[in-house]
């Protein structure tokens, strides 16, 4: 069990290495490409590929959480016949599901975005298929316990596009860019061909509804999920598009959410980097081993959400207008409501975890439908009164209602999880009167410093984390000259 830990610990730490890599090209991307082509055009090219990354998600059936929470017993038991016939199955699936999501996408999109080119919803469709089999091929490395593999597509993703799009869209416009969007897809796609595993015979491609039968029933309780959290999450560029009627305030939302998914995105990958081992401590009954892996968690995603607040509260006024150009300067404004949005999702993301693990898919389904419900509700008359800055208003709304939803009716798997969660918030909520200080560029950077060396400072001198814990996590790292090769595979 130690090594399983060992592995585990390490997955987690890379994905958040990689993470990091994503997000330096993110932020690339979002210098460069709003500026070169401005509020207008870059709605429309947001609005696009925002819907069509929805469209791939939704077309994975829940794939996701059937690996996650099947494959690691088919590896533990070395029943290699039956891991080749589900990842042979899935694929067949999961190739005509993609196919029927990009010929949706594409027909919705000649139908209602004539105000854009047909060839590029014909590339941006190509885009939709490539994406999900994509997708599909890399997140097999989840149920391997080989969560950096699986970060290794958006990694790749992000860096292409921020090499691609720019030179896309100066030779041929929107045309252009939704072409290095096909591309980016097509050579992420062949990446996971040349490092996925692979069906072990043709037959296992065939799919085998007997089979499939009980995987399928909980991957769609799950799918049902994701239908919810995509509906969400991808439909604030339509309702700014509906309720505001400018491409602009769709580029000033986009651009703030897409800063905000960045973390929010984040946190799924480590919940799922630490599924197969918390899988394992349930089934082999160490439940008080799988309580103090949750409440840990909850404490280090609380501290670090307080660190995304603080940065939101001193860093995006003075600093938005200069990142992004002069032209997005209201997306500072949006900053905040999503800044304290993230904390809330991560009070959510612990329950969330647990229903998986405990294969209780209703309750995270109804949390779903209720944050979208709430959404749709909220999010109309916000943006009416204050566009983009409404729609970021409703965001932290909703996703605070679903986290208290989701705490409440997984109450009796928390354990103290709940109470680990509170405690660095409550510290980092002493820091906040320093906001009344803010002046200017210098002095925001210098109190921003001051701020998270006193809220660090804090949580070390009050053992909200303590020295022994982190000395616990680090002593699960490989020793030095132990290769990945050489940790026994979980």
């Amino acid at each position: 069990m130690r090594d399983e830990a060992q592995v585990t610990v390490r997955n987690a730490v890379l994905v958040l290495l990689q993470r990091g890599l994503q997000t330096v090209g993110g932020l690339g991307f979002a210098v460069l490409v709003p500026r070169l082509m401005g509020p207008d055009d870059f709605g429309r090219y947001a609005l696009a590929t925002s819907v069509a990354f929805w469209f791939a998600l939704v077309s994975g059936l829940g794939f996701t959480n059937i690996i996650t929470r099947y494959v690691p017993p088919l590896v533990v038991r070395g029943d290699t016949a039956g891991l080749s016939r589900l990842v042979g199955n899935l694929l067949t699936l999961r190739m005509a599901s993609g196919l029927a999501a990009a010929g949706l996408y594409l027909l919705i999109g000649l139908m209602w975005w004539r105000d854009l080119n047909g060839f590029a919803l014909v590339l941006f469709a190509v885009a939709v298929w490539t994406q999900g089999l994509a997708g599909y091929l890399f997140t097999l490395f989840l149920g391997l316990n080989r969560a950096a593999h699986w970060a290794l597509a958006d990694t790749v993703r992000r860096w292409l596009l921020l090499a691609l799009v720019v030179p896309g869209y100066q030779w041929a416009g929107l045309r252009g860019a939704a072409a290095a969007v096909a591309l980016t897809e097509v050579a992420v796609l062949a990446l996971g061909l040349r490092l996925s595993i692979r069906p072990r015979a043709r037959a296992d491609l065939r799919p085998d509804r007997g089979f499939l039968t009980p995987y399928l029933r909980f991957g769609l309780a799950f799918l049902a999920i994701q239908v919810l959290y995509v509906a969400f999450h991808g439909s604030g560029e339509l309702l700014v598009r509906v309720f505001s009627g400018e491409y602009a305030q769709i580029g000033y939302f986009n651009l703030a959410h897409g800063i905000y998914l960045i973390p929010t995105a984040l946190l799924p990958q480590l919940m799922l980097a630490f599924a197969p081992q918390l899988t394992r401590l349930l089934e082999t009954g160490q439940t008080a081993e799988l309580h103090r892996w949750a409440e840990r968690l909850g404490r280090v995603l609380a501290a670090g959400a307080v660190l995304g607040i603080f940065g939101a509260c001193f860093l995006a006024a003075p600093y938005a207008p200069l990142v992004f150009g002069a032209a997005f300067a209201p997306v500072a404004s949006n900053l905040a409501p999503l800044a304290f949005a993230f904390l809330a999702v991560t009070l959510g993301s612990v329950p969330g975890l647990l229903t998986l693990v405990h294969e209780r898919p209703a309750t995270s389904l109804a949390a779903a439908g209720v944050r979208l419900a709430a959404f749709w509700l909220l999010a109309p008359p916000l943006i009416v009164r204050w566009g983009s800055l409404g729609a970021c208003a409703a965001v932290l709304a909703t996703v605070t209602i679903h986290a208290l939803y989701l705490v409440w009716r997984t109450r009796d798997l928390l354990g103290h999880t709940l109470r680990a969660w509170v405690t660095p918030v409550a510290l980092g909520a002493t820091f906040l009167p320093v906001l009344w200080f803010r002046r200017s560029e210098p002095t925001d950077a210098a109190l921003f410093a001051v701020v998270v060396a006193g809220y660090a400072g804090g949580l070390l001198l009050f053992r909200i984390v303590t020295r022994a814990e982190l000395t616990a996590l680090a002593s699960l790292w490989p020793r030095r000259g132990v290769t990945p090769a050489e940790v026994p595979p979980a």
